[in-house]
């Protein structure tokens, strides 16, 4: 009977095992195939976007896009000139919680949607923002 018992018992552990080493291969390559699927829309995107909006004001939008079935998000321009005191305003046209991050991706700041968030300029330089998990990028110059 202790036998038998034994027997059940590591049968259930190696086939638990197994699955949860499908589950996991199963993740992996899914994932990895996500991740390089949205790398190429990205670039689709990114080098469609990049031969530059100008931006016409202080302002730019976080906007939803189609590229073939997916959906990206961006920023309405990709580059902007203000003056020192002159914010960056952003405005979030999507319909969820955008956050923006600078080169090194720490967070200058949480939109919630259809907010308007003003970012202040106080000195003279040039800021790379990207808005999170997807690199489209808004260069701003703050000059004097």
């Amino acid at each position: 009977m202790t036998n038998n018992c034994m027997r059940r018992t590591m049968h259930l552990s190696i086939l638990s095992t197994l699955f949860a080493l499908v589950a996991v291969s199963f993740l992996l390559v899914g994932g990895a195939s996500a991740h390089t699927i949205s790398q190429a829309q990205f670039s689709q995107v990114n080098g469609q976007a990049q031969t530059a909006r100008s931006c016409p004001s202080n302002t730019v939008h976080i906007i939803l896009i189609k590229v073939g079935q997916f959906t990206e998000t961006v920023f309405s321009c990709h580059s902007m000139t203000v003056k020192v005191g002159v914010p960056v305003i952003f405005v979030n046209n999507t319909t969820g919680v955008q956050f923006v991050v600078n080169a090194i991706r720490t967070i200058v700041m949480r939109i919630n949607a259809g907010a308007t968030v003003k970012l202040p300029t106080t000195q003279p330089e040039q800021v790379q923002l990207f808005v999170y998990r997807f690199n489209t990028v808004l260069n701003v110059t703050v000059v004097a």
